[in-house]
């Protein structure tokens, strides 16, 4: 199975306002990000794409030419590219009212964090395991939101889905 057919089967719906942050990311960085609320709001993230996605997205809709972007092809190769401002508004502020994330995005990136915190002994060895220093609470914010997330997701789901989702679903 598939993650796009776990999501079918499971009945996963999501639903996604624009957001002005993400608390588990520093400012500054060029990101979009969105409030996702799953299953009507039996789990609420926080979810963030960059410009090189919408770049990817510009390029599978065949967006030539889009307020938000081009794409263009050179050498046989497609390339596309996000603008920096749309008629002097900021790009990613413009951005959210063209691009959706796909939920089987969604679902993957949060049951890969799942299964990177289910994997290790604690907060100590997650560090080790993701590069990040022991003594950072920068590191043990992010570390906890996760464990928040896939203990949401578990409830949600139930301990056998979850651990399907997990661990024998076939991810993107």
């Amino acid at each position: 199975m598939n993650i796009q057919e776990f999501i079918k089967a499971n009945n996963i719906e999501m639903e996604f306002l624009p957001a002005k942050g993400n608390p588990s990311m520093e400012e500054g960085n060029k990101m979009v990000h969105f409030t996702v609320s799953i299953n009507g709001g039996a789990m609420v993230i926080t979810y963030s794409v960059g410009c090189g996605i919408v770049e990817r997205w510009i390029i599978d809709t065949n967006q030539r030419r889009h307020s938000i972007g081009y794409s263009s092809v050179r050498n046989g190769k497609e390339y596309a590219k996000c603008k920096k401002s749309v008629d002097g508004r900021n790009f990613y502020n413009e951005m959210v009212k063209y691009y959706k994330p796909d939920p089987a995005d969604i679902l993957d990136c949060i049951a890969s964090d799942a299964s990177g915190t289910d994997q290790v002994g604690g907060f100590e060895d997650w560090c080790g395991e993701y590069g990040y220093d022991i003594d950072s609470r920068k590191a043990e914010a992010i570390y906890n939101e996760v464990n928040r997330q896939s203990r949401a997701l578990r409830a949600m789901l139930g301990r056998k889905d979850y651990d399907q989702l997990l661990y024998d679903v076939e991810r993107l």
